[in-house]
């Protein structure tokens, strides 16, 4: 309370309104003089505040209002004339007159705090404000007093600054720079940090706003964060890359939201963490990158393994069929060129036209044998070379056509081209015509007398589908299946009761799949083939 002000002003206006029989307080209080009876209106006025007490100058307890009276726990007539050491203990009791005396002496009003006590004998601190009033004819003075209990306020001062304490020695060792601030960014108190990478401005940091501290974005940032925080309620963070004359550093910002829009905003040095973790990450990245390699390497090489056992019993299947292709006719050279050789005057013209015919056939079938090997191991080597031109299809096919048209003729077999003189296409002029040489000698072999065959093309897109049809015996499902496969065993016989090896239809494939084509074929039995063939245009 402040010196200046009278706790009594005004009283005066209100005594026509105070009946002091009704309150009871007559015989209680000091009869006879004008001072007196002031201070009985003034007592009458202590009875409508706190805890107000009446002490003459002898200590005893002249008066008491019922406020006062609960907080002591006594009745009235337990304190009234009674020693005020009653309700103060004796260390407080024995001088207190005498200091607040000595004390009112300089100034109007006296306040203080003291230790009471109460009926049951509990000890408990009051803040006291204490009036003078001096009896002008006996010189006797009374003091009145104004009690408030203080005790849980006590309380508090002492657990806050318990907290405070603790609050303390936890600032001074962690390595934060730690600011209490308000919403609009103002700074209420901080604790400094050593070693302070921020340039912050030198003198006391308290009532200046962040903006002037820190720099610019990193200011912007905070507050940002703290007008989210206040939005959820939540915790918010961020880091701050920051630069000095030398390096590059980080900083994070964690923005608490407290009470009454207050902000904890502690800022750490994150610097050797944050590369840290950055090196973590970007190792981390670089296992995962290398464990992918290393997966899919090792799936590439399970595959190649898988591949090359796959072709290695392919290719001993494959060769064991080659060698007993080549033995066939090797029979049969032997065997009529003995009887050529031994048995020559024996033989009429007629035999041996038809042995030297044989003879003829036999060799040919091997040589075709041998060149279609020779073809395929130059594609397994890779050493076949590809070249791109632009031709005519149509005369193309008619070439293939035109070297096995004596055994069409033979057989009686029609053999039409119906692929239009316009269409060009640019692909190996070579490997397109040892395709078709395979496919029309095919179809001759496998279509009976009287038999048919014909060649198509038809435009699909940027591509062209050509198809070599003929009547011929057709093929089984299974044999279907079995078509283009190196490993195969599966081989029809042909209208003269032989079977071909199969090779030819491989190395069909190997060159149209080499220009990016697709070969494939359609049969039935007794209802003929068409093989057909996707090129790009």
């Amino acid at each position: 309370m402040p010196d200046n002000i009278n706790p009594f002003d005004g009283i005066k206006k209100e005594i026509s309104n105070l009946n002091i029989k009704n309150k009871g307080l007559d015989s209680f209080l000091p009869q006879g003089n004008s001072d007196l009876f002031e201070l009985k209106l003034k007592s009458i006025a202590l009875e409508e505040i706190e805890n107000g007490i009446i002490i003459s100058k002898e200590n005893e307890i002249v008066w008491i209002n019922k406020k006062a009276i609960d907080l002591f726990g006594y009745s009235i007539d337990e304190l009234k004339g009674k020693n005020i050491q009653l309700i103060y203990p004796l260390k407080n009791g024995k001088s207190l007159l005498e200091k607040i005396d000595g004390q009112i002496s300089k100034s109007n009003i006296f306040e203080d705090e003291v230790i009471c006590k109460s009926k049951e004998g509990t000890l408990f601190t009051v803040s006291q404000t204490t009036l003078k009033v001096d009896d002008d004819n006996s010189e006797t003075p009374y003091f009145i007093t104004v009690l408030e209990d203080v005790t849980k306020r006590k309380e508090v001062e002492k657990h806050l600054a318990n907290v405070e304490a603790r609050e303390e020695a936890l600032l001074k060792n962690i390595p934060d720079l730690v600011l209490k601030c308000y919403v609009n960014g103002y700074i209420i108190s901080y604790h400094e940090r050593k070693n302070e990478k921020f340039p912050l401005p030198k003198g006391d940091l308290v009532k200046k706003n962040i903006t002037e501290c820190f720099p610019k974005e990193f200011s912007l940032r905070t507050l940002f964060f703290m007008e989210r925080a206040l939005q959820t309620g939540e915790v918010q963070s961020f880091i701050y890359e920051a630069k000095d004359k030398r390096k590059v550093y980080y900083e994070e910002a964690r923005i608490i939201p407290t009470a009454n829009d207050e902000f904890i905003i502690m800022i750490r040095d994150m610097t050797s963490r944050y590369l840290a973790d950055m090196e973590i990450k970007k190792n981390i990245h670089q296992m995962e990158a290398d464990a992918e390699n290393l997966t899919l390497m090792s799936t590439k090489l399970a595959e190649s393994e898988e591949k090359m056992r796959e072709l290695n019993v392919n290719k001993d299947k494959f060769f064991s069929i080659i060698a007993h292709d080549l033995k066939n006719p090797f029979n049969a050279l032997l065997s009529f060129s003995d009887m050529m050789a031994n048995q020559l005057d024996e033989l009429t013209k007629e035999e041996i036209a038809d042995f030297s015919s044989r003879i003829y056939k036999s060799a040919n079938d091997v040589y075709n044998l041998l060149e279609n090997l020779l073809e395929w191991s130059r594609i397994q080597t890779n050493r076949i070379e590809h070249f791109p031109v632009k031709f005519n299809l149509k005369s193309t096919i008619n070439e293939a056509i035109n070297l096995y048209r004596s055994s069409a003729v033979n057989k009686n077999i029609d053999i039409q081209n119906l692929v239009d003189e316009k269409i060009t296409i640019t692909a190996d002029r070579n490997m397109i015509s040892a395709v078709f040489r395979n496919l029309i000698s095919n179809a001759i072999k496998f279509t009976s007398k009287n038999g048919a065959i014909k060649v198509v093309c038809i435009l699909k897109g940027q591509n062209l589908m050509i198809s070599v049809e003929d009547t011929g015996n057709g093929m089984s499902e299974k044999t279907l299946d079995s078509l283009f496969k190196i490993e195969s065993s599966i081989r029809e016989l042909d209208t003269e009761g032989e079977r071909g090896t199969g090779l030819g239809l491989i190395l069909c494939k190997e060159f149209i799949e080499k220009h990016g084509g697709k070969i494939w074929a359609e049969s039935e039995l007794g209802k003929g083939s068409n093989f057909h063939i996707l090129l790009p245009k």
